[in-house]
């Protein structure tokens, strides 16, 4: 069964596309992406974890989309250990001389992670790239919890899942529709993360002027480092803002500092009035009860998978000292 997700700024997974095939062929894959096209044809990013009838067909229907690759499943055929913890380490590295220090030490335990890098797989790490704005993702397992949401149903007729899709991600666009916030609560879950790690960090009073400010962090695991932060332009060497569309702990400190508000470099979409915007033409799901029933359709052979329910947290939630 292929199903295409949507994720909210309010991190709420939502089906909208799904087909039955028999296995993930570019066929059944293009023709949900052709379904969603018709409604959307502005799809800006795909994210998927490289298989190639997926590469294929999302450069087919949505060509200049930006095709970001999930670094957990690239992960999963690193079959060097220590290869995998440095790879870990540079997709979470929030500076460019740790960038740099990781990347040697890469080359020097594995002659073959050039190899690993091609294919568009450097585009993860190229927030500490100068003009590069295409940065990749960690993982997209949060999608996939849309397995243990259908497991139950694995042995019903396609078009009994094919409903509970529907009514789930009905639910759940609901659900959004309901905040009454004037930010996405997971936008203000992170926001007082932030604050809380802001306070720990320091402005170096004799590098900084104007716009700009030198940080330190005094917890760091590495002494010496310095980020360089401008509030005008909204950059931190971290990067962080261009993956996330908010300020990373470093541009809180610094515009605390200026005694000024940051909220004015939030991405809209952490608006829950740009949700309730998107979501307006919401319609309800088709009810099965007005379906012919076709007797020569059968449900496939049961099937029975251990599948994990219980939801992955969040870097910020599992630490406090994680950003």
């Amino acid at each position: 069964m292929i199903i295409v997700m949507i994720v909210s700024s309010n991190r709420t997974n939502i089906p909208i596309g799904w087909a039955w095939g028999p296995s993930e062929d570019e066929e059944t894959i293009t023709l949900i992406l052709e379904l969603v096209k018709e409604v959307n044809d502005k799809i800006e990013t795909v994210i998927s974890d490289e298989g190639t009838a997926l590469k294929s067909a999302v450069s087919k229907v949505f060509p200049k989309a930006n095709h970001k690759l999930c670094a957990w499943h690239i992960s999963k055929n690193i079959a060097n250990k220590q290869v995998r913890e440095i790879f870990w380490c540079l997709i979470r590295a929030d500076h460019p001389i740790i960038f740099q220090t990781l990347m040697s030490k890469l080359f020097k335990e594995s002659n073959d992670f050039p190899q690993l890098l091609k294919n568009g797989k450097m585009g993860m790490f190229s927030r500490f790239f100068e003009g590069v704005k295409e940065n990749g993702i960690i993982t997209s397992s949060p999608c996939e919890s849309i397995n243990a949401d259908i497991r139950s149903l694995k042995d019903k007729m396609p078009l009994t899942i094919f409903h509970f899709l529907e009514t789930i991600g009905f639910n759940r666009c609901l659900d959004l529709l309901d905040l009454q916030t004037e930010m996405t609560p997971y936008y203000t879950k992170r926001k007082d993360h932030l604050n809380i790690k802001a306070q720990r960090l320091q402005i170096v009073k004799e590098e900084s002027y104007g716009t700009s400010r030198t940080i330190v962090d005094t917890l760091y695991q590495k002494k010496g480092i310095r980020w360089e932060v401008n509030t005008r332009n909204y950059h931190c060497e971290c990067g962080k803002y261009t993956d996330r569309g908010y300020p990373c702990a470093h541009l809180v400190k610094a515009f605390q500092d200026l005694n000024e508000p940051y909220e004015k470099c939030v991405h809209p979409c952490y608006f829950t009035a740009t949700i309730k915007n998107a979501l307006k033409d919401l319609h309800s799901p088709v009810s099965l009860s007005v379906l012919e029933q076709d007797e020569s359709l059968f449900p496939p052979p049961a099937q029975t998978r251990i599948c994990r329910t219980k939801r992955y947290l969040f870097g910020f939630e599992r630490s406090s000292n994680k950003e």
